[in-house]
């Protein structure tokens, strides 16, 4: 109970006041130190202390005054005192001091919540009160003291004396309940009244006696001395009753004019209040608010002057925000004017009423000028001020700023319900300034959530409880093609496909009961062109600031590019690790071929023409050449194959493919061409752009088998942004664009994913799969890009991308694989042979030792090095095999030339791309031989090596 509010403020008040009236040294302030009660709480009549800041009150006050029976003292003066007004006016409305004490019990309530309170009527001027403590309640002795004395004092009120009150029972002193008798002198009307009333009934008594007894003339004056008399009684009565409500009528009307002050000032201060509250509805400027409460407190405040000055963000100053009632220049030193708060020898009346967040009342500035810093004092010496209020701008604990008030002119003292007053428009203010920052932030707070939503790249969205589309950002009119009007107010799942709509609003369902979040599920959203965009989706509640559940927020980052990427990506690797294999198989397969190749020409050389084996043998040999053709292919498609550039009109190969495919495909199928007169250059091999075009066109032929049309096209194209067409990607840039288009059967979805592969066919064993294959690989070699457009039943479109250039550029030698000339060379020299398949060293060297050449064979780079270092002088040249387990081609080469860096060296490979060659050949090279050649080729690329000029 010691922490419940029970007893009225205006207890307390009534000692402040005692000890203000008669003791004028002790401060109010030192009476209120430590006791949890501000100044402004005391003023505050709605306000309830509770048993621990009574008693630490009281606490203070005996340490400070040593008076005996000081609470009785205070309880005596409590009728009269500001602090007893209201109740005191209240007893008085009763007239009489009987009437007034009958009614303690309903007064009561107004001071003390602590205790029950019965009152019983004795006689016509003795009561008896009875005082119980509520259970829990520890009321200390002093306060059954000042309780005895305020019931001394309600008499007073109407005789002018104290009341009689004895105390046969008290709490302190082990009864249950504290009792006071309660006695009070009558006023002397009362007196008179009782003489006139039984002197008028004695007197009637007696005139009618005497008309019995006297004589009658002795009766008139008789029955005229009674009527002087009474008549008398009668005035003097009166006049009694007169002065005691006069008195009583002058002390209520003291208190009227009290409490009409208290309501005219409480009348402004609510006009005050209220306009105030009118302007921070209106006004969202933190610095325009400020003007226009300065302004309203110049008219409503009874103050001349006002000023605000506010912490800075970093809270390192005060600096001005508004004032009123200063002259022009008085103003501009004000706004000039600013104070550290963060220096800890600052002790001026801003600074501590900021940092100490205490109001200030100061009557005498000149009394407290020892302890301000120079600064202050030079403030206070030239805005001219003596008495002043000034108190923190705060809220929820943290200092804003000051609120500092003066009346220099009229002189008007400060006093404590100014500075309650002053106080609480102080923490209107801070309260305004809070809710103007905390607008402000939340409009910074929406200014950067719309800037970021205007211009992320992904589509935001807010979705209401009913799937409606409320809110969306306009990345919706990059990605989906619509406009803010035309999806506002709409069904999310109007936008999309109609078998994923169950799914989608039970998604949305699960988010909006507060289940789950929903994060990185992937979805399909319809472009307003009616195509599919991929997105990553991203759904959580929409909460409102109760809490409350009011949709949802989706994040749709869309990655429909991004998954062509990937599928482009995982199509080139696959592609690429197809290529490699194929480009590893090429490379053993042309090495078996070589040896094949080999053994058959040995045996051709020893048979006649008309001999039956010759014949055989020349089919091996041809069946050779188809062999060494499809490795060719299989080098294009994986991109290992040689490719022999130059300035090329690509119209021009198109018409040299034209005319021969004129006279060889079928006569039902028309081929039409449509060729960019002004169509520019690329750089390409002739050979293998007329392959392209003669691969395309045979392949839509054989989509045709009942006929059809073929239509081929070249345009100059200009590609302004990277772009994705079928998932291939296209990078932005100057192209010619070769597009073969067929009116054929077409392909499934399934079959058009695998057209590249090598080896992959739909023509029922009729072609090898490697023509497609071919085209890709041929493309891909030259920098370019390739889509295919096709439906089931409804033809298919080739299209061919490819870099055009501005100037023609000249490539460098191309290393080419030599005629075969009729006459074949012998010669005597010694030549080294390098290869690690034991097969071609045997046929390398049966041919060159047949045409008159010594040799030596070597399997392995390490073994040629030894050979040629022991042998030096000797070997005049060596033919070098560039891919070999162990030291390899490449390093051999340089240590041959390190030994000999005449020596000519002839490099030979089934494997390896025309870059690497030319590499090669500027490390030192005599010449390059492509796997499988003809034996003849060899022995006239031996011969030509060996007659270079050394």
């Amino acid at each position: 109970m010691n922490n419940l509010p029970l007893y009225s403020t205006r207890i307390i008040r009534n000692y402040v006041e005692y000890v203000t009236k008669y003791f004028p040294e002790v401060k109010e302030k030192d009476l209120l130190d430590d006791t949890g009660i501000t100044p402004y709480q005391l003023d505050d009549d709605g306000h309830w202390l509770t048993q621990d800041q009574v008693d630490r009150f009281h606490r203070n006050l005996t340490e400070k005054i040593d008076v005996p029976n000081l609470p009785l003292q205070v309880g005596r003066e409590f009728a009269r005192s500001k602090a007893g007004g209201v109740i005191s006016q209240y007893a008085l409305g009763f007239i009489t001091p009987g009437t007034a004490y009958a009614m303690l019990d309903k007064l009561h309530s107004r001071v003390s919540k602590a205790t029950s309170q019965k009152v019983e009527p004795i006689s016509k001027n003795k009561i008896r009160v009875i005082v119980t403590p509520k259970e829990g309640v520890d009321e200390k002795p002093f306060q059954c003291e000042n309780r005895f004395g305020t019931f001394e004092s309600i008499a007073s009120l109407f005789t002018g004396k104290l009341a009689v009150v004895e105390h046969p029972t008290c709490v302190h002193r082990g009864d249950k309940s504290c009792t006071y008798i309660i006695s009070w002198d009558q006023p002397r009307s009362f007196l008179w009244k009782r003489i006139r009333n039984y002197g008028s009934l004695i007197g009637a008594i007696l005139t009618i006696a005497s008309l019995f007894i006297l004589p009658a003339h002795h009766v008139v004056i008789f029955i005229l001395s009674v009527a002087v008399f009474i008549t008398a009684v009668f005035l003097y009565t009166e006049k009694l009753e007169k002065k005691e409500i006069n008195t009583i009528l002058n002390n209520q009307s003291i208190l009227a004019r009290d409490l009409l002050d208290q309501i005219s000032v409480s009348y402004d201060n609510s006009l005050l209040v209220q306009e105030i509250g009118q302007v921070t509805s209106k006004i969202l400027d933190s610095r325009e608010i400020l003007k226009q409460i300065t302004s309203i407190m110049a008219k409503r405040l009874k103050y001349e002057r006002g000023l605000i000055y506010l912490s800075d963000a970093q809270d390192q100053y005060l600096t001005y925000a508004a004032s009123y009632g200063f002259a022009s220049e008085l103003t501009e030193y004000l706004e000039n004017m600013r104070f550290r708060l963060d220096n800890p020898s600052s002790k001026g009346e801003m600074i501590r009423a900021f940092n100490e967040q205490t109001p200030l009342m100061i009557r005498n500035a000149d009394q407290t000028m020892y302890y301000r810093s120079d600064k202050t004092r030079e403030f206070v010496h030239t805005i001219g001020t003596n008495s002043f209020i000034c108190v923190p701008v705060a809220h929820e604990g943290k200092s804003l700023g000051i609120l500092a008030v003066d009346s220099p002119i009229s002189g008007k003292a400060p006093n404590q319900s100014d500075v309650n007053l002053i106080m609480g428009i102080a923490n209107q203010i801070g309260v305004i300034l809070k809710g103007v920052r905390a607008y402000q932030k939340l409009r910074e707070s929406e200014e950067r959530f719309r800037n970021l939503s205007e211009n992320i790249p992904d589509i935001i969205a807010t979705v209401d409880m009913e799937g409606r589309i409320t809110y969306i950002n306009p990345a919706v009119k990059k990605i989906l093609g619509y406009s803010y009007a035309e999806v506002i107010g709409k069904y999310v799942i109007d936008f999309t496909k109609e078998e994923y709509r169950s799914e989608y609003s039970e998604m949305m369902h699960r988010v909006q009961s507060g289940k789950e979040t929903i994060q990185s599920i992937e979805g399909i959203l319809i472009h307003k062109d009616h195509r599919e965009r991929l997105f990553d989706i991203n759904l959580a509640p929409n909460l409102d600031s109760d809490n409350n559940i009011t949709g949802l927020v989706a994040n749709l980052k869309d990655i429909t590019q991004q998954r062509m990427l990937e599928t482009q990506l995982h199509h080139s690797s696959k592609m690429e690790a197809i290529g490699t294999l194929t480009g590893g198989i090429s490379h053993d397969f042309n090495n078996i071929l070589q040896a094949l190749n080999g053994y058959t020409q040995l045996l051709l050389m020893n048979k006649d023409k008309t001999n039956t084996d010759s014949r055989y043998l020349a089919n091996i040999e041809e069946m050779i050449k188809r062999a060494t053709n499809l490795t060719r292919q299989l080098l294009l498609f994986s991109r290992k194959a040689e490719i022999r550039p130059q300035p090329l009109d690509l119209n021009e190969e198109i018409k040299k493919c034209f005319d021969i495919l004129s006279q060889t495909v079928a006569k039902m199928i028309t081929i039409t061409l449509d060729l960019a007169p002004d169509l520019g250059i690329i750089n390409a091999d002739a050979s293998q752009m007329g392959q392209i075009i003669m691969n395309l066109v045979l392949n839509s032929c054989d989509a045709m088998p009942e006929g059809g049309k073929i239509l081929i096209t070249s345009e100059n194209e200009t590609v302004h942004e990277d772009i994705f067409i079928d998932d291939v990607n296209i990078n932005h840039g100057q192209y010619i664009k070769i597009c073969v288009a067929d009116t054929g059967s077409g392909m499934t979805r399934e079959v058009k994913e695998r057209i590249f592969e090598p080896f992959y066919t739909t023509k029922d064993g009729r072609g090898t799969g490697l023509g497609l294959a071919v085209v890709y690989g041929i493309v891909k070699n030259h920098s370019g890009a390739i889509t295919c457009q096709s439906e089931y039943g409804r033809g298919t479109k080739f299209t061919i991308y490819l870099p055009r250039i501005d100037e023609p550029r000249q490539e460098g030698t191309i290393i080419r694989q030599s005629d075969v000339e009729d006459s074949i060379l012998k010669g005597k020299e010694t030549i080294l042979i390098v290869d690690d398949e034991e097969m071609l060293l045997e046929t390398g060297e049966a041919i060159l030792t047949r045409y008159g050449y010594k040799t030596y064979i070597a399997k392995s780079g390490e073994e040629a090095i030894r050979i040629f270092a022991q042998e030096k002088g000797t070997i005049d040249l060596v033919f070098l095999d560039l891919i070999m387990p162990g030291m390899g081609g490449q390093k051999c080469l340089d240590a041959l030339l390190k030994i000999d860096s005449s020596i000519p060296v002839v490099i030979t490979s089934g494997y390896t791309a025309g870059v690497d060659a030319r590499n090669i050949l500027d490390k030192g090279a005599s010449g390059f031989l492509n796997k499988p050649y003809q034996l003849q080729t060899l022995v006239e690329t031996v011969r030509r090596t060996l007659d270079l000029p050394k």
